[in-house]
């Protein structure tokens, strides 16, 4: 799977600062290589746990060499002491990075927002020959809901972000993903930690789609509640449509998770594949306290279960 910086992106389109978006892995390699073309005030991070190495040795690399540049952290990162060392505090941004940035470059902030056209490609079975390609759209940030494992309950404080986006603006950038993909059949990631949950908006870009030609399958993070409060015919009939649904069932079994307490999950998901919509379930095992036999059965509730991707964390 290759896809854009879609944070980056994100970020870029909503300040009006002149700024460039490094499409690649941070190294030390890439940062001379840039800092040689351009000259920067300010260098802006968004930091994974999985790229740690690279990260440190960029950091270190700027301030030996850079010192004059600002640093800016942002993303899970923000909540390690690993990461936040090489920064000050002042510019460690928790939660949503549009109004952070804006304060921090002197912009106004009550502009409005902008949805990138982001595009990228999936490599099916490792064969770079062989490119799905797709677009990634975003709407929306944060999530409302307080699950205490999550990263980004605890960057936004628990609080969910909509931008008074309207159908049309949906619909410019999908056809923006069209003209640079070629093509008028495509998926589309949502690039957001809960899909879905402005159903004004969504319910009107069903309806936007309803008569276009094409075919834009979205893959959507989404929680079992907001999915089911939904009106099935609505979601499913238009051109643009939910394919993959990615749904953290986390746990059938644990008494410290009670999400889907008193939920028939099972039937949940059999109605969901019954409109064509594929569950692409995670499942988390290890919680505290956990013994190996409750684990197993967490296991065996999975199986049992029978989401169509099942997926174990």
């Amino acid at each position: 799977m290759k896809f854009w910086n879609v944070s980056g992106h994100w970020l870029a389109a909503n300040i009006s600062t002149p700024s460039k978006v490094i499409d690649k892995p941070m190294t030390v390699e890439v940062l001379k290589q840039e800092l040689i073309k351009e000259k920067y005030s300010h260098v802006c991070i968004s930091a994974f746990l999985d790229g740690y190495f690279n990260f440190k040795k960029s950091m270190e690399y700027l301030i030996k060499e850079h010192p004059s540049i600002v640093r800016v952290l942002g993303n899970i990162g923000a909540l390690y002491d690993q990461f936040t060392q090489y920064f000050k505090p002042e510019n460690i941004c928790y939660g949503d990075g549009v109004p952070f940035l804006r304060k921090l470059l002197n912009e106004p902030l009550d502009q409005p927002y902008y949805i990138p056209s982001t595009t990228g490609y999936l490599e099916m079975l490792g064969d770079k020959k062989n490119k799905i390609f797709a677009g990634v759209l975003t709407t929306s940030t944060g999530c409302p809901h307080k699950c205490d494992f999550c990263g980004t309950s605890v960057l936004f404080q628990g609080k969910f972000n909509k931008y008074n986006f309207t159908a049309e603006d949906v619909y410019r950038a999908i056809k923006e993903m069209e003209e640079k993909i070629g093509s008028n059949e495509f998926l589309i990631f949502v690039g957001e930690p809960n899909a879905f949950l402005d159903k004004n908006l969504w319910y009107s870009v069903f309806e936007r789609f309803r008569n276009e030609k094409g075919s834009y399958g979205l893959i959507a993070p989404i929680s079992m509640d907001v999915l089911d409060s939904y009106d099935m015919e609505k979601l499913q009939n238009s051109a643009i449509r939910l394919d993959i649904a990615n749904i953290g069932l986390e746990s059938v079994n644990s008494k410290e998770y009670k999400k889907n307490k008193n939920r028939n999950v099972r039937e949940l998901l059999r109605k969901f594949e019954s409109y064509g919509i594929s569950v692409w379930g995670t499942f988390i095992i290890g919680f505290p306290g956990q013994t190996f036999n409750e684990m197993k059965g967490e296991v065996d509730s999975l199986i049992e279960l029978g989401p169509t991707i099942p997926d174990l964390l």
